[in-house]
């Protein structure tokens, strides 16, 4: 009798731990999947946030930082995305005339703009593999704007280039 009820607890926790073990290895099905967008190469010096939002929104370092151009030189950037705007990570002043240049490393034409929130100063589109620039003068020393860059819905991009 004592061998049968040794032999009936060796069975339970042998149950008890094939069960364990189902449970930790059983899939788990989703009942959806969101779309994750993958950045196509590195992104430096751009990002999906507009210099313009709200900072508190974002939750990161403040957006809204300013890069001086004649004090701190050319400032550098590149990046890709699916589909969705790209802006410099910052702001730029400090000149009254600019520089933009853009290579487009994609496959598909992307559009450039040199703005504020309310006022474009140049806009390019840049055809795939080629380059293009954007220079104006019409600024003071002290307005500060940003780059923006755009593909057309659905397209994959990617660029390159600087602002001096």
């Amino acid at each position: 009798m004592l061998k049968k009820a040794k032999n009936n607890v060796l069975i339970s926790v042998i149950a008890v731990f094939c069960a364990a073990i189902l449970t930790a290895v059983m899939p788990v099905q989703a009942s959806s999947f969101e779309e994750v967008e993958i950045p196509l190469s590195p992104n430096v010096g751009v990002s999906f946030e507009s210099p313009e939002t709200n900072p508190a929104a974002r939750g990161i370092s403040r957006p809204s930082k300013v890069w001086n151009i004649k004090e701190k030189g050319k400032y550098s950037f590149s990046g890709s995305s699916n589909h969705k705007t790209m802006y410099t990570n910052y702001k730029f002043t400090g000149k009254t005339s600019y520089k933009v240049y853009v290579k487009n490393t994609g496959n598909n034409a992307i559009t450039v703009k040199a703005k504020r929130l309310t006022k474009t100063y140049g806009s390019t589109k840049i055809s795939a593999g080629k380059t293009g620039i954007i220079e104006f003068s019409n600024i003071k020393s002290g307005t500060k704007f940003y780059v923006t860059f755009d593909g057309a819905k659905d397209d994959k991009f990617s660029f390159e280039g600087y602002v001096k």
